[in-house]
């Protein structure tokens, strides 16, 4: 934590944030460690980004991402699911032991999913930074098809 706060302090008094990013396989895996880690750090530099956790329903994303509505500053966005291998007998938790690939989609797919979760995001009344990621195909036109639906989406909020 010394390490966190003198780099927080750092980028305080040269007008940055220091932006954790709440991902699986990190210190900041779930929101609980995610609120731990703040409570511990309590900086004004320190903030985190958010994206639906892997194998989690759309109800349980909207009340993590409640939970973490204090410490947001920036939100992933992208469409993806499990696909065919969830018809092929794998259980969400083996899917994501055995590092099965994710189904990228085109965003316009999700469109119901994320403008609950930018509504949410809304709520806190502070600006939020949208980081799309995860194209359908790593695809340049799919990513300018996205960002088209991401700003129709953050109008509609």
């Amino acid at each position: 934590m010394d390490e966190t706060l003198r780099i927080a302090d750092l980028a305080a008094d040269n007008g940055l944030q220091l932006i954790f990013e709440f991902h699986g396989d990190s210190l900041t895996n779930t929101t609980n460690y995610a609120l731990e880690f703040e409570k511990k750090v309590e900086h004004p530099a320190v903030s985190f980004s958010w994206q639906p956790p892997r194998a989690v329903t759309q109800q349980e994303c909207e009340q993590l991402l409640t939970a973490m509505l204090p410490l947001l500053s920036m939100i992933h966005v992208f469409q993806w699911d499990m696909g065919s291998s969830l018809e092929g007998g794998y259980t969400r938790k083996r899917f994501i032991e055995e590092r099965i690939g994710w189904v990228r989609h085109p965003l316009k797919q999700g469109i119901e999913r994320w403008k609950s979760y930018l509504e949410i995001a809304n709520t806190t009344g502070k600006d939020h930074w949208a980081l799309l990621e995860f194209t359908k195909d790593d695809s340049t036109e799919q990513l300018y098809e996205d960002a088209n639906t991401l700003k129709e989406l953050i109008s509609s909020v």
